[in-house]
């Protein structure tokens, strides 16, 4: 929401906008002359021409109905992000379950690198802020920035989130892979499939996982040959027919080098930023888009190779009586297996996301969880639910206890006793884990760091 508001500004919109509760991000928009306030102000929005509402809104939200009530046009954020993309000659969107804000990232800085006339819009924190800017998009004026999105690039994430996908149809459309995260919006996993399927159907190029090539119709009708080695590479198929196969293989010691292959034949060897399991796969993902907007291979090597990463993903903070301290947006089980496999001996803090998720996939959280040696779990975070959508914190912290009794896991209330019980095991471990996409990462700022 915030990206959407910076680009509407950008484009010479008086911008104002309401959040439930403070957050820097605010003062960032205020910066930019926005008049950004917590709460809720009728008069601000009686005063507005459109109004721009988040898919984690309610119905009855106070200020949405008084918008309604007055005739103003509103749009939820997925659909006015489709009506942004249809203003530019050229677009690419990033979808999945898991990895969206990684790769976007990825990509953007690549095409940031390559002086690339773009604009990007990513669900995370970069280097370069959640609105990246790039060629005649960066330091230009109204006219220059309304003017180059006729010729310019595109690029952002494409949730599914209450198939919110469906208002893209983006010239190159990528999906990383396919999970039922959303069991709120999706009853199985042929639903999810559907909509993702519906997404790459209207696309010219579709790109993903040559296992998961079922997904596109057109896609699946390719015959593509492929041995073993290929089987986790990414596809990248054409409407024409065309296909290109991208795959990789470790090249160097630790996985930490690989070597990018297209069609069988070396493409570019890359020096990962990190051991995650998932970076790897991401790295040639990012590879397949950017060499099918033409970039020169050393461009995309060397952004890839400088990536900074995005804030929450993988992201080291400090230190705390010595141990790492590191916050991860992980909250589904395919992701926190994904982060614990490059820190297992971490003692971990989790915070359950949703009450739906947590008991749909109570099972898998309490197996992956289990194996922490030390784990502190935080009350759930509800977001847009409430306790009767599924199951708690409490409810997971007595399902992992009974499994295994030599584990130390402990339960806390609140934010406070939180940082209180990791405070107290820090010694314990090298790296102090925090994992969850709800408002954990506000700890961040109370931990009593190491002076270094």
């Amino acid at each position: 929401m915030s990206a959407l508001a910076q680009f509407a500004s950008r484009c010479g919109a008086l911008v104002s906008g309401s959040d439930k509760n403070y957050s820097p991000t605010l003062d960032r928009l205020k910066t930019m002359g926005a008049n950004v306030y917590v709460g809720e102000n009728a008069k601000i929005v009686e005063n507005a021409d459109v109004v721009v509402f988040s898919s984690a809104i309610k119905e009855n939200d106070y200020e949405l109905n008084v918008a309604k009530n007055a005739g103003i046009k509103t749009y939820d954020r997925a659909e006015f992000l489709g009506l942004i993309e249809n203003r530019f000659e050229r677009s690419v969107a990033i979808g999945g379950t898991h990895g969206k804000t990684t790769v976007t990232a990825m990509i953007a800085s690549v095409l940031k690198g390559a002086s690339v006339d773009f604009v990007g819009h990513v669900g995370g924190e970069t280097e370069y802020g959640n609105l990246v800017l790039g060629g005649i998009f960066e330091n230009a004026d109204f006219a220059k920035f309304v003017e180059g999105m006729r010729s310019g690039l595109f690029l952002t994430e494409a949730c599914e989130y209450k198939k919110n996908i469906r208002f893209l149809r983006p010239d190159v459309g990528v999906v990383l892979n396919a999970e039922c995260d959303h069991p709120d919006c999706y009853p199985d996993q042929a639903s999810v499939n559907e909509v993702f399927r519906n997404f790459l159907d209207g696309c010219s190029v579709a790109i993903l996982p040559v296992s998961d090539m079922r997904i596109c119709s057109y896609a699946n009708m390719r015959n593509i040959e492929y041995d073993n080695g290929i089987r986790s590479g990414v596809a990248r198929v054409y409407r024409n027919g065309d296909t290109d196969i991208f795959s990789y293989e470790n090249s160097g010691v630790d996985n930490i080098e690989i070597r990018i292959k297209k069609n069988g034949e070396s493409y570019c060897d890359c020096r990962l930023a990190d051991r995650l399991p998932s970076t790897p796969m991401n790295v040639t993902f990012a590879f397949a888009v950017c060499d099918c907007l033409g970039l020169e291979r050393a461009d995309i090597k060397n952004a890839l190779e400088s990536f900074g990463g995005v804030k929450r993903r993988n992201e080291c903070v400090g230190f705390l009586n010595g141990a790492r301290v590191i916050f991860d947006y992980a909250h589904h089980p395919s992701e926190i297996r994904n982060v614990l496999s490059a820190h297992p001996n971490a003692t971990v803090v989790f915070q359950p996301h949703t009450y739906s998720r947590t008991k749909r996939f109570m099972d898998d959280f309490t197996e992956i969880l289990s194996a922490v040696k030390t784990l502190i779990i935080m009350p759930t975070y509800g977001a847009r639910e409430s306790a009767s959508n599924g199951a708690d914190s409490d409810e997971l912290y007595g399902r992992i206890s009974s499994k295994n009794a030599e584990q130390e896991v402990y339960i806390s209330k609140n934010a406070k006793q939180t940082l209180d019980i990791v405070k107290t095991v820090s010694f314990r471990s090298d790296e102090i884990l925090f994992v969850g996409a709800g408002n954990i990462y506000d700890l961040k700022d109370e931990i009593e760091y190491d002076v270094r």
